[in-house]
């Protein structure tokens, strides 16, 4: 419910500006929510009660349950009785000013304003809007005069009256001499009054005091006295007349701010100078100090499964499997595939299929290759050795064709392995990334004895002559996408062509993950010369003396 309080003081010949405050006297919004808790606070501890009797004083269930119910209502009454008494005073104490006396609601006949500002303030409201704006230019005229003197004192019943002087700034640069002196105020509208300007205040801060002028005046002539003509003005037109007073001084401050001037622009620094204002403080500067050396880069945190592998590399603690690869028509093993188990410090075993994922780019695999391709030539020599005819695989990283060092390692060997060769198999997804360099690379180790086979192949999209010029013996495949077959652009190859498609290249297949007969008798009715699996044979740990340097 809007309130409207005027309250009237004169502390001089200006008077002090009204307060006007919105009082909301309306009923709580949360009654109900009250309500309902204090009843289910009351059926809370009847129940408590009822159940202490019962187990306490070993009452009755009757007795006890009556009790509850006497409790219940005697607490209820309560509530009742004190809600009924705050009810009363709410409603017999109405909305009350700051001075104890009855509040003018909206809709009322008439407000009940003070009995010495009665009259004049109903005739105040007769003037119409261009007598008002008359009447506004006739004050500011009147109490230009004020902004470059003191103001009157502030009384202790009216602390809104209060405004400061000036508002607190920085110096500002001096001018030149002639620059100085007071720059002219801008052109005002025909009819308004012209405000000199004080001396020592800038146009901002005039400008804030004749808004602050303008506003006060408005409080003030709300309740002046005004010509007795306008005593007998209708109660209808009352608010007209005061929407129409607003309405003039609104237009008249709107009228003050346009013609305003605008803030002067800042003086230059002298010529020479370091543009930096007098009052900023300055900066010594010690001779022969220098800048502060930037700090030390922190090295960034080294994964600890890297760090595992990196150190078990070192330490050469390194167990050599052999897997063997059968030829599927003769029933006996004819290759095998060398792999790698890093045994950690603290005991763990590292399979070659986790270190590898762990250590691709991270520097550590060049040399995990070169103690796998060094240790695969040791077994093939020694299976050599025993009459065996037939090659030797390893798994590599093209990452190790770039590292000198593995180049280097690859051409220190002796690659006289007898019967049995040696292939180093490079995976389809990185043999389609190979530059220039890395066929070099291969050039060089081709050259030095060595063979190569294509492993985890997926499609037929690559150029398999050219792979096979390159020195390419092997392509090595699962037997589940051997079942499904090979794509090969917007085509399939099924798995009963592709032995022959990769035979007219001079390549041989091999199929891995064979695990039962069915899937062994299915890859051989298509022909298959070559398979591995755990049911032709796990990987088996080699001896120390066949793969160490002495059996070399």
């Amino acid at each position: 419910m809007l309130v409207a309080t005027i309250r009237s003081q004169r502390a001089g010949p200006p008077a002090m500006a009204q307060q006007f405050a919105l009082i909301d006297d309306s009923r709580p919004r949360h009654v109900p929510y009250a309500d309902a808790f204090v009843i289910f606070a009351v059926t809370v501890l009847s129940l408590a009660f009822g159940a202490w009797l019962l187990m306490r004083l070993e009452v009755g269930l009757w007795a006890g349950t009556m009790s509850a119910l006497g409790a219940y209502a005697g607490l209820l009454s309560v509530h009742l009785a004190v809600r009924r008494s705050l009810a009363g005073d709410r409603d017999g104490a109405g909305p009350r000013g700051p001075a104890g006396g009855k509040l003018w609601v909206a809709g009322d006949a008439s407000p009940s304003l003070p009995e010495a500002g009665t009259a004049h303030a109903r005739s105040s409201l007769a003037f119409s809007p261009e007598e008002e704006a008359a009447r506004w230019a006739e004050a500011a005229r009147s109490d230009a005069a004020l902004l470059a003197g003191e103001l009157p004192e502030t009384g202790a019943s009216g602390p809104f009256g209060y405004r400061p002087r000036a508002e607190p700034s920085l110096p500002q640069p001096q001018a030149a001499p002639e620059a100085a002196g007071p720059a002219p105020l801008a052109a005002q509208p025909a009819g308004e009054p012209e405000l000199p300007q004080p001396g020592g205040i800038s146009q901002a801060e005039l400008s804030v005091e004749v808004v602050q002028d303008l506003i006060k005046k408005l409080a003030d002539e709300l309740n002046s006295p005004a010509s007795a003509g306008g005593a007998g003005a209708e109660p209808g037109n009352e608010t007209e007349a005061m929407i129409a007073r607003s309405v003039a001084a609104l237009q008249a401050v709107t009228r003050t701010l346009q013609a305003a001037p605008e803030p002067a622009a800042p003086v230059p620094p002298a010529a020479g100078g370091s543009g930096i204002a007098s009052w900023w403080p300055a900066v010594e500067r010690v001779s022969g100090a220098e800048p502060p050396a930037p700090a030390a880069a922190v090295p960034p945190a080294i994964d600890p499964q890297i760090a595992r592998i990196a150190e078990a590399v070192a330490a050469e603690r390194v167990e050599v499997l052999l897997e063997p690869i059968h030829a599927l028509v003769e029933g006996r093993p004819r290759h095998f595939e060398v792999s790698l188990r890093l045994l950690t410090a603290d005991g763990a075993r590292l399979e070659q299929s986790d270190f590898s994922r762990t250590a691709r780019g991270s520097g550590l695999m060049p040399r995990i290759d070169a103690a796998r391709m060094i240790r695969a030539a040791r077994v093939a020599r020694r299976l050599g050795e025993r009459g065996r005819q037939g090659s030797v695989l390893a798994s590599m990283a093209s990452e190790s064709l770039a590292d000198a060092g593995f180049l280097d390692a690859a051409g220190a060997q002796a690659w006289s392995t007898g019967g049995m060769g040696l292939v180093l198999a490079f995976a389809q997804s990185e043999v389609r990334a190979f530059t220039e360099g890395h066929a070099h690379a291969l050039g060089a180790l081709r050259a030095a004895g060595l063979r190569f086979a294509l492993e985890e192949v997926t499609d037929l999209d690559m150029d398999f002559a050219a792979l096979k010029q390159m020195g390419f013996e092997f392509v090595e495949l699962d037997a589940p996408v051997f079942l499904d077959g090979l794509p090969h652009g917007r085509d399939r190859v099924p798995a009963s062509d592709l032995c022959r498609y990769l035979s007219d290249f001079g390549l041989a297949l091999i199929v891995g993950r064979i695990e039962d007969d069915w899937l062994l008798a299915r890859i051989l009715g298509f022909g298959v010369l070559y398979g591995k699996g755990t049911l032709l044979g796990s990987p088996r740990p080699v001896k120390d003396e066949v793969v160490s340097g002495a059996a070399a």
